[in-house]
């Protein structure tokens, strides 16, 4: 039994680090049951998904999110963050991350900070304290790693959104031959009704072939949604839901494997009304 727990665990270890460690950067599971097409949505989990999203938040929002991969609990991965909007000057997001068990485990800290120029237009950066474990065997390595991300909304109902990840490659440390890993998103939201939305996104990892992903939402009612997507490389289904009650926010999706099988995840974000 415990073979193959740890032939599983290797297996699912090679599909998520296969080009290099911290590729865990999509969060949210509102994102998640869109199947990551993420890139120009305008929410909270912008501080992960694209920065300049978070160019829009009027409020200071708390984040949490837990998600597991193909219901190991040695593939877990958590996020915590809040954002703060600073009047006129822009948002600022801190975040902290954890992805993995006690023989490896991957901890980030990030500082973002977004700004829009204009109605239509945003950007946001973010600048990410990558630390790694591997045991006693293999020690300790940190770096550091940053993100950028662009809005620009060319109609009220079409959004255009573009995202980098650690777009100049570069070592984890002096003494290792890995890379942080380089990602670039692209993609747009459509706004098809009051009801629905349609997000698509194209992501390309050098190296890999582009992958294309796309997730529609349903606006129920004012506190129900649901959302189902699917996304390559990997070939994976995604669906969720979400309620909202005032300020508060829950949401739930879950991705399938059609080998691997399915991993679900939670998140919650919390909004402080204004004051006057």
């Amino acid at each position: 039994m415990k073979t193959k727990i740890a032939l599983s665990i290797g297996i699912c270890l090679c599909q998520l680090l296969s080009f290099a460690a911290f590729d865990q950067k999509h969060q949210g599971a509102r994102a998640r049951g869109l199947a990551n097409a993420s890139v120009g949505l305008t929410d909270y989990w912008a501080l992960y998904n694209n920065q300049a999203g978070l160019a829009y938040l009027e409020e200071i929002t708390f984040g949490l999110g837990v998600y597991n991969h193909y219901l190991l609990n040695e593939l877990n991965s958590s996020s915590l963050g809040i954002a703060f909007p600073l009047s006129h000057a822009g948002v600022l997001g801190l975040s902290l991350d954890n992805f993995g068990y006690n023989i490896y485990r991957e901890n980030k800290i990030g500082i973002a900070f977004a700004r829009s120029f204009g109605s239509n237009f945003s950007a946001g950066i973010k600048l990410n304290y990558l630390s790694l474990s591997m045991g006693k065997e293999y020690g300790s390595k940190s770096s550091i790693g940053f993100e950028i991300g662009l809005i620009y909304r060319i109609k009220q109902d079409f959004i255009f959104g573009f995202h980098a990840s650690n777009p100049f490659s570069y070592r984890f440390s002096t003494s290792s031959k890995s890379r942080l890993p380089t990602s670039f998103d692209i993609g747009v939201v459509y706004q098809i009704s009051e009801q629905i939305i349609l997000s698509l996104a194209c992501e390309k990892i050098p190296g890999r072939k582009a992958g294309f992903k796309t997730g529609m939402e349903y606006q129920v009612n004012n506190k129900v949604f649901i959302r189902a997507g699917i996304s390559t490389s990997p070939f994976q289904f995604a669906f969720g839901f979400g309620y909202k009650r005032g300020k508060f926010k829950l949401d739930f999706a879950s991705c399938y494997h059609r080998f691997l099988g399915f991993s679900p995840g939670i998140s919650i974000i919390y909004s402080l009304s204004k004051k006057h």
